[in-house]
């Protein structure tokens, strides 16, 4: 179909020949966005929908994804109470498919699936032998959007290249991509791995102590092949004292036991060189309440140098009754 330069058809102000041909124009130019994926009855209705052309709003990988009309599959009515379905494109490929709902006695419609974008709800009865237009709700979103969301998926693990991301999923795309993560549940310690030469990376770790007191401490690689200088702060004082330590950052020492029921919150900077993979830097802050009932706050920054680059970052505790999390996230510009 051509295009036709749009005027407001208005009968009140255009008569004859120029009222026709200004509804002709709008109709024009109205018709490609408005008919594309519209659904509807079968021609004869039957148990399918027709979804007629159309093209995805956005660009996919830069190109038009242009789509021709197309059926649903056969739908099957419900067997006891009323259901609605859902008919989705592929937010890709344009592709039709059927979401079946739940029967009940007042249906909800089913959940759009990630990655796919909304064309119609089809209201069924136990009865229904063909579908027809009043069975049909238009649930279409339109054009106009300049590109698709990416899936919360998507966006955790950083893949998004071509696609937008919601302000809630802020937090992953562009910012930080989870490499790794643990979970304890009355386990002594949590093991991490993933770490890279030239890459920088946070790493995050909630734990709760549920019963009695236990020093908490990190690990590299699990062995004595790193030699570190971490501050510790006591529970007596408060004082700030530069120890080395074999391995490990210290949490706290044996005499800053971390009381029952209370929560140790770790977030810690790990900085890997290109150009000497053995050599790494870590900043970062412990906080937690001491077994005196003292807060602790453990301000740690060193610099590492072993014989094997690191592989692995494991948190323990001296007792087997924790819980939590420990997540290792690349940093990503």
């Amino acid at each position: 179909m051509s295009v036709g330069t749009f005027q407001q058809p208005n009968f009140e102000t255009q008569g004859g020949t120029t009222y026709k041909t200004a509804i002709d124009n709008a109709i024009k130019a109205l018709a490609r966005l408005a008919a594309a994926f519209a659904p509807h009855e079968q021609d004869t209705p039957d148990m399918t929908v027709r979804v007629d052309a159309g093209a995805l709003p956005y660009l996919v990988d830069g190109a038009l994804v242009e789509q021709a009309a197309q059926d649903t599959a056969a739908i099957t009515a419900p067997v006891t109470h009323p259901r609605i379905d859902l008919v989705v494109i592929d937010g890709e490929t344009g592709a039709v498919a059927v979401v079946t709902g739940s029967e009940a006695a007042d249906p909800d419609p089913p959940a759009i699936p990630d990655g796919k974008l909304p064309v119609c709800e089809v209201l069924l009865a136990t009865d229904t032998t063909a579908i027809d237009n009043s069975l049909i709700t238009d649930k279409r979103l339109g054009g106009g959007s300049s590109t698709p969301f990416a899936s919360d998926a998507e966006a955790e693990a950083g893949t998004v290249t071509d696609k937008a991301v919601a302000p809630s999923q802020l937090i992953y795309g562009g910012r930080r991509k989870l490499i790794d993560s643990a979970a304890l549940s009355g386990d002594s310690t949590m093991t991490l791995t993933g770490i890279e030469a030239d890459k920088e990376y946070e790493l995050v770790v909630n734990v709760k102590q549920n019963t009695g007191a236990a020093a908490h401490r990190l690990t590299f690689n699990g062995s004595g092949t790193y030699q570190s200088r971490s501050w510790d702060v006591t529970s007596s004082g408060g004082a700030a004292l530069l120890q080395a330590a074999a391995s490990f950052i210290a949490v706290s020492s044996t005499s800053v036991d971390f009381v029952a029921n209370s929560y140790v919150v770790c977030r810690l900077r790990i900085r890997t060189f290109a150009g000497d993979a053995l050599k790494v830097y870590v900043t970062g802050q412990t906080m937690g309440i001491a077994a005196d009932g003292n807060p602790l706050q453990l301000i740690i920054a060193g610099d590492f140098l072993g014989d094997t680059a690191i592989s692995e970052v494991t948190y323990l505790t001296d007792a087997n009754n924790m819980t939590g999390t420990m997540e290792l996230w690349e940093l990503v510009a």
